[in-house]
């Protein structure tokens, strides 16, 4: 259930009216929040490997607008994507996904 809700978020993400829509009912926070408990890299996992790809797609169409960013910040997300990109042991954990969600995470720190 956990992956398609993340499918279905990445699929609104695809225009901007969805992008809106995301944040507009505040779901960005809940996307953040959740990608940051499954990204902790004492809970990391490669099972979680899809659900995060899916919520870094999503936050990534959400941060190409400004309204997008705003949710990211002060919450510590910033960091969390740094220490998906500092490759540690437990990042090498993600095994088949790793190299995708940290190019996803790039992305993300990218645009904001």
């Amino acid at each position: 259930v956990r992956e398609a809700t993340a499918w279905t978020f990445y699929q609104m993400s695809l225009s901007r009216h969805g992008c809106d829509i995301i944040v507009d009912t505040e779901s960005a926070n809940s996307i953040i929040s959740s990608f940051m408990n499954f990204a902790d890299p004492k809970k990391i996992r490669e099972q979680s490997g899809k659900y995060l790809i899916y919520l870094l797609e999503c936050m990534a169409n959400t941060t190409k607008y400004d309204n997008g960013i705003e949710p990211l910040l002060g919450k510590g997300a910033v960091a969390c994507l740094n220490t998906i990109l500092k490759d540690s042991e437990q990042i090498q954990k993600l095994g088949i996904y790793r190299e995708k969600i940290q190019q996803l995470s790039l992305k993300v720190v990218g645009n904001i």
